[in-house]
């Protein structure tokens, strides 16, 4: 089996995957950038979570994610640096907008427009809370063991249990 290219070895630590330098108050550089095998650009994982770090260099740490939307534009290439440009849409009390725009040669690649919240008091949420009785997901038998489970069970009606 070849070896990797230099880029591509790089990568393979997640840590340093997303990685960006900061060189200005609202411009970044990818530090890497890895091409996944038999693809046409930069992995978009990686484009999209540079992008998110980049957008959130230009936040307060008061303010977490609250919504994302991206649009890859062109393929990118591993050999050539992504610049990440985030506009400061909006700065509000407790909503903050984001716009980046991933630039390589002169075109852009991908652009993200994220927004980013600070936390209230009495704020809404959209899920209900987990049940007390659920299980852990160690805990949590294989479906195959349940099934196997069931057909050595004898009181089992003889069309379920397929052994016999």
């Amino acid at each position: 089996m070849a070896e990797a290219p230099s880029y591509q070895v790089e990568s393979r630590n997640i840590s340093t995957a997303i990685e960006v330098e900061k060189l200005d108050t609202n411009l970044f550089r990818s530090k890497s950038l890895w091409i996944p095998f038999r693809a046409r650009g930069v992995f978009g994982g990686q484009v999209i979570s540079q992008a998110l770090v980049s957008a959130t260099g230009c936040v307060d740490a008061a303010y977490g994610l609250h919504s994302m939307h991206c649009y890859f534009l062109l393929s990118a290439s591993p050999a050539i640096p992504i610049l990440y440009h985030v506009d400061r849409v909006r700065d509000g009390r407790t909503y903050t907008t984001r716009a980046v725009r991933a630039v390589q040669n002169g075109r852009i690649v991908f652009v993200m427009l994220c927004s980013f919240q600070k936390p209230e008091l009495d704020q809404p949420t959209y899920q209900w809370a987990m049940p007390l009785n659920v299980p852990k997901p160690e805990d949590c038998q294989y479906s195959y063991a349940r099934s196997a489970r069931t057909i050595a069970n004898p009181d089992v009606h003889e069309e379920v249990n397929t052994s016999t």
